[in-house]
């Protein structure tokens, strides 16, 4: 008995190998032979490693983010946020909102003034709008990053966007 298990161990070992063998290969050819799926411009200059939420974005970086299908100016601030400078301290007189979500709260696709916390943030003076969203991010990196960052911004509201994708 124990040598037709050792068999079938051997055996789904092999198919296993196999397996990671042929992925391998079908992303590499894929990279090769399908080079648009990839962006055309430096993306990873704005985000880096992070221990806690996986990436995060890389800190005082300024320049043009393109894609296939767009290009847009991207600044990202002191504190990793696709945003102008936040001090932790409050403003007087002004409420503070934090925005949590992915792509569409970090503005995917849209200038940097264009980003629906920068259009609130206009539309009502009285609000200061801190922009945390991080292409890519789910609810639990969001909330990773509240838990470890953004409650130091004392807001009076968090907002998390969710998308469909």
């Amino acid at each position: 008995m124990p040598r037709v298990i050792a068999n079938l161990l051997g055996r789904v070992a092999l198919i296993g190998f196999t397996l990671v063998i042929a992925i391998l290969a079908v992303e590499c050819t894929s990279r090769i032979v399908f080079p648009q799926w990839a962006p055309v411009g430096g993306d990873r200059a704005y985000w880096q490693y992070d221990e806690t939420l996986g990436w995060a974005h890389r800190p005082n970086q300024a320049g043009r983010f393109e894609f296939e299908d767009f290009s847009a100016d991207v600044l990202i601030n002191s504190a990793g946020l696709r945003d102008g400078e936040h001090s932790l301290e409050r403003t007087p007189g002004k409420k503070r909102m934090l925005l949590l979500g992915d792509s569409a709260t970090w503005g995917f696709g849209v200038e940097q003034h264009e980003t629906y916390g920068e259009v609130l943030e206009r539309r009502h003076p009285e609000w200061e709008i801190i922009n945390a969203g991080v292409s890519g991010y789910g609810t639990d990196q969001e909330f990773l990053y509240y838990k470890t960052r953004g409650y130091a911004y004392q807001p009076d509201i968090v907002l998390v966007l969710f998308s469909g994708n």
